[in-house]
């Protein structure tokens, strides 16, 4: 923000800034903010590789629990508690595999972060952000929602999928 013309303007190394106005009670001053902002490319990189981290291990979890409901029930659950039951060996069996793939991710993340060149910091601690948070959503929340879904068709006759050839 530019005080001598009372425009924003783009700073030569892509800083922006973001002017925040408020009043606190009717009749009072105005009180500003102005606040720093570095725009780039980290955000959207960040995302991208933890969307596809994510989704690995998610659909890893799911695989598992299909395998499960096959070897076990042959696809027909008949209670809450057997399913609860299939989720739950599933993900123990595959949170082991979760953790030491984010783990040995995380160790170069890590590394960068104490050891990286200071252009990159802000790419390393967002990822280092998103491998947790990546982790925990499709462990905890995940499997979690499959079940909130699929315990409502527990006892209903299966439908046969549009793409399987009927009899």
């Amino acid at each position: 923000y530019n005080n001598k013309t009372k425009k924003y303007d783009v700073a030569k190394d892509g800083q922006y800034y973001i002017k925040i106005s408020t009043k606190l009670y009717k009749g009072a001053k105005p009180q500003e903010i102005i606040m720093p902002v570095k725009i780039d490319t980290t955000k959207p990189t960040v995302e991208k590789y933890e969307v596809r981290e994510e989704n690995n291990d998610t659909i890893v979890t799911f695989d598992r629990i299909r395998e499960n409901l096959n070897r076990k029930t042959n696809g027909k659950v008949k209670s809450k508690e057997e399913l609860a039951e299939i989720v739950n060996v599933s993900l123990t069996a595959t949170l082991g595999r979760s953790i030491i793939t984010t783990f040995t991710t995380l160790c170069p993340v890590v590394c960068l972060i104490l050891f990286g060149a200071h252009e990159i910091i802000n790419f390393n601690i967002a990822l280092l952000i998103e491998l947790v948070a990546g982790v925990m959503s499709s462990i905890f929340i995940a499997c979690q929602c499959w079940y909130a879904i699929e315990k409502k068709n527990i006892g209903k006759p299966i439908k046969k999928k549009w793409y399987e050839e009927e009899d």
